[in-house]
């Protein structure tokens, strides 16, 4: 079987978007238009899941659906002669069949982007735009799902997240697919062997040009101002900027001490286990 997908893997609104603007240029000579990213798609997407199966998604219960999304990665998998770059939201669980909804037999390996949870709170809220406290609310919550609606279709499937420290727990714990860890934070730190890292994995030229190229094309500001005048297809109806700050540390400034402790209280050992918490 082949095995030609890359998952970009993350919990909402830790860089995925950043990581796959850095392939889409590595990938390129010339600056990637934000809208025309070089990367497959989302997982959870409901028209690439119907355009393989043939199926009208909505006849179908999201259980029903997570049973067959591993059979559909397979066949995309297969079916492709090039690798495909795949963002990814779910926490990496196994569906009611106790079968991984993302297949080792589909999957070359996975990056997963992983962000200081305290700036993703303040980022997260942005996206829904609701209060920073509803935002950690849903980083604690083990029941946490994405694109669920009782009325209606959504064009995304249920994206199971868990809590923040289960979402990481769940890809970096796994051994079925090779795994790439990348911090959000060293992206802007120390970006040159961080994309290089990144470009390598990713089976991209992660020569010095092509790696500086990338950066340089993808920076923060150069997307920001993308989304100034072509404005962001992904970006929620609700949401004023898609690209809003793109710092790190920003907690520092936004957060009260009482939301620093629920958050730390929550998720310290993986915080401490990824350097954000000495």
């Amino acid at each position: 079987m082949s095995k030609n997908i890359i998952w970009l893997a993350s919990y909402p609104k830790s860089g995925n978007t950043w990581c796959r603007a850095l392939i889409s240029n590595l990938l390129n000579e010339t600056t990637v238009n934000i809208n025309e990213l070089q990367t497959d798609g989302i997982a959870s997407a409901r028209g690439s899941f119907e355009n393989t199966t043939l199926i009208n998604s909505a006849m179908l219960g999201y259980d029903e659906i997570d049973m067959m999304r591993p059979d559909v990665y397979i066949y995309q998998s297969e079916s492709s002669d090039k690798l495909l770059y795949i963002k990814v939201h779910d926490a990496y669980t196994l569906n009611t069949k106790n079968k991984p909804i993302f297949p080792v037999n589909a999957s070359k390996g996975v990056v997963y982007i992983v962000r200081n949870p305290l700036d993703v709170a303040i980022s997260y809220a942005a996206h829904n735009n609701s209060s920073i406290d509803k935002a950690i609310e849903l980083l604690n919550d083990s029941s946490h799902c994405m694109s669920v609606k009782t009325t209606g279709v959504n064009n995304q499937f249920r994206q199971k997240l868990l809590n923040w420290s289960e979402h990481v727990n769940s890809w970096l714990t796994q051994t079925e697919i090779p795994i790439l860890l990348i911090r959000y934070e060293d992206l802007h730190i120390k970006p040159k062997e961080t994309v290089a890292q990144l470009a390598k994995f990713c089976e991209l030229a992660a020569d010095a040009v092509n790696v500086n190229r990338s950066i340089l094309n993808s920076d923060f500001k150069n997307l920001q101002s993308q989304e100034q005048q072509l404005s962001f297809r992904e970006k929620p109806q609700n949401m004023k900027n898609f690209f809003r700050k793109g710092i790190i540390g920003s907690w520092q400034n936004e957060l009260t001490a009482a939301q620093i402790e629920t958050i730390t209280n929550m998720h310290r050992p993986m915080m401490q286990q990824l350097g954000y918490l000495s």
